[in-house]
């Protein structure tokens, strides 16, 4: 979220923090029970959607992709974009990993 928030204060945008729709699946299931998955991914998709419908010129999101889990919903995603001729911009933040210490 670090690299979201530094990336809204240099361009016009709003964050979209993964935590919002997973908290609201929250309030409906148990975490990870039947129906929770579906649930936080069409609130993804809706927020997409309304940001795209009403203008908002970027969305950057703390969602996390697996590959090829995911690949579907993120061509969901990608399609809801382009209906609205929006674009989706991947990025990853991913640290290098380390040398463990030798001591």
């Amino acid at each position: 979220m670090t690299v979201a928030k530094a990336l809204l204060r240099a361009v016009p945008g709003r964050l979209f923090d993964n935590h919002a729709a997973i908290d609201l699946a929250r309030t409906m299931f148990d975490f990870d029970s039947p129906g929770f998955w579906e649930l936080v991914h069409a609130v993804r998709l809706s927020a997409l959607d309304a940001a795209a419908e009403h203008g908002v010129p970027l969305v950057a999101t703390t969602y996390c992709y697996s590959e090829p889990e995911d690949l579907a919903l993120f061509e969901q995603f990608e399609g809801t974009l382009k209906r609205h001729s929006g674009e989706l911009l991947p990025c990853s933040s991913i640290a290098p990993k380390r040398k463990p210490l030798e001591g």
